[in-house]
């Protein structure tokens, strides 16, 4: 896939410019959709500034709220969100919700194929906000080797993150970030040279701060267990073999004879690595298996309950209920858009 078609799939101006109206200039790689009309008033600038990057702003008056869409379906995407003026909803993860950023508020929201990322603009107030998005499929490709050790421990971060059973979803309030934000305005100054640094300088100081906040956020969890690192490596295998075999019997106490941790050790771990406990986590990773399950085979409830290592049709159908909102034979029918707001 070339770089132009890899951009596009992450955000195409033409787009958003039919729906809005207004004209794009380009000034040395700078996209930016200018429009003032009976949509609103406003602009959108895209950069695409690195292997799988590219960054997006928004500064905007609308008449009526307004969809924007990031990237497509098939593309798992990692996006750092930023809010410098006004609020707005946004997916996060594959939940079938939106959540509210508000001002000087960050999020960081790692999707999953097949899921659609969108903004929910708001009417009848200025907007203004950021998003660095990352095609991980791209950014990620080529990994291996020194040269590329930063993106190697992002990667392990992410991996890490999702042996927990979850993608990322983390949101903070964060005045640095938000003051770089603020450089991504158009400069009065009549130089391409100087904007495109500008623009890319300030895209790539906002990325690495978002991943520093990432970093700090999941180390101090983690710190907080008062386990060593080498008990803490024990609690992320056990986590790796409940999560590839969902249906086994597990106790507490097979799990601490296997690991040689005590029934203690073994709740603080799993608290501070899945932020759940031991049985919360397996019937978390049973119901994200159904779920799966549900979406891509045409097994039946029952067959589906003992897959997962259940032993009851009607508790099954309780929790997942409780968790989805949708009993699991409505879940399989049921194809629905996620915007509805938490």
């Amino acid at each position: 896939m070339s770089s132009s078609n890899t951009s596009k799939l992450l955000f195409n101006l033409t787009d958003l410019q039919s729906s809005l109206g207004g004209h794009i200039e380009e000034i040395n790689g700078i996209k930016t959709l200018y429009f003032d009309n009976e949509n609103g008033k406003g602009h959108f600038r895209f950069l695409k500034f690195g292997k799988g990057l590219v960054s997006i702003f928004a500064n905007v008056h609308l008449t009526s709220s307004f969809i924007f869409n990031i990237g497509q379906s098939k593309s798992e995407l990692l996006n750092f969100i930023s809010c410098l003026n006004g609020s707005f909803s946004y997916a996060s993860c594959n939940s079938h919700t939106t959540n509210t950023l508000a001002k000087q508020q960050t999020a960081a929201v790692e999707s999953e194929h097949n899921f659609q990322n969108f903004i929910l603009i708001k009417a009848g107030c200025e907007t203004t906000f950021s998003v660095i998005c990352i095609d991980k499929a791209v950014y990620f490709k080529d990994v291996n080797g020194t040269k590329n050790a930063p993106k190697s421990k992002l990667l392990s971060l992410l991996r890490s993150i999702e042996k927990k059973g979850n993608k990322l979803h983390l949101k903070f309030y964060n005045l640095e970030i938000v003051e770089y934000v603020n450089q991504l305005f158009p400069s009065t100054e009549n130089n391409a040279i100087t904007e495109f640094m500008r623009f890319e300088g300030a895209s790539y100081l906002i990325f690495a701060n978002h991943i520093k906040q990432i970093y700090e956020s999941t180390m101090a969890s983690m710190s907080q267990s008062n386990l060593t690192d080498s008990e803490l490596e024990k609690v992320q295998s056990l986590g790796e073999d409940i999560i590839a075999n969902p249906e086994d019997d597990y106790t507490v106490n097979m799990l601490c004879r296997s690991s040689g941790l005590s029934p203690s050790k073994l709740q603080l771990g799993f608290k501070a690595m899945f932020n759940r406990t031991v049985s919360e986590h397996i019937r978390f990773v049973r119901l994200k298996k159904a779920e799966h399950l549900l979406k891509t085979t045409d097994l039946n409830i029952s067959e589906i309950v003992y897959t997962i290592g259940f032993t009851s049709r009607s508790y099954f159908c309780k929790i997942f209920k409780k968790e989805y909102g949708y009993s699991p034979k409505q879940f399989k029918k049921k194809s629905f858009t996620p915007l509805v707001e938490k």
